[in-house]
């Protein structure tokens, strides 16, 4: 997958290369609360809506939520993602933030399951998410 951050809030994911199909766009809020937008371009096309819930008290991280095949996800924070029902972790995200990383690169520890289009979704609410928490910290 290849990943353009285009001006202001707008993403853009290609099959493989920057020549590449577009599988989806993305619209990222960086409001403490509001709705970001993933827009996918492929059979079927469709579009999630990623929810994103302030912080709670001083203790409780943020929560992102969306739905994707009528199963309810949630990202805790911007790196830790559950499945809502079940309480299960499905992912982690990892930034890479030492030697001289972008907080945007990192690494995904594990997807649990097999369905690739919720690995897609996965990948690409991460990126939004990581976008997101870079916008919000260069806003402060």
């Amino acid at each position: 997958m290849h990943i353009e951050i285009g001006p202001g809030f707008a993403i853009t994911f290609r099959r493989q290369s920057k020549s590449g199909p577009i599988i989806a766009t993305a619209e990222v809020c960086n409001d403490k609360e509001g709705s970001s937008k993933i827009e996918y371009t492929e059979d079927p096309k469709s579009t999630i809506a990623l929810e994103h819930i302030s912080r709670r008290m001083m203790i409780l991280p943020p929560k992102t939520f969306f739905t994707f095949n009528g199963k309810r996800y949630y990202w805790k924070g911007y790196s830790d993602l559950f499945e809502e029902k079940t309480g299960k972790l499905i992912t982690r995200y990892l930034s890479k933030t030492t030697n001289g990383g972008d907080p945007i690169t990192g690494k995904l520890l594990y997807v649990v399951g097999e369905d690739q289009d919720l690995t897609n979704v996965i990948i690409i609410s991460a990126v939004v998410m990581q976008h997101r928490s870079d916008g919000r910290k260069r806003a402060v």
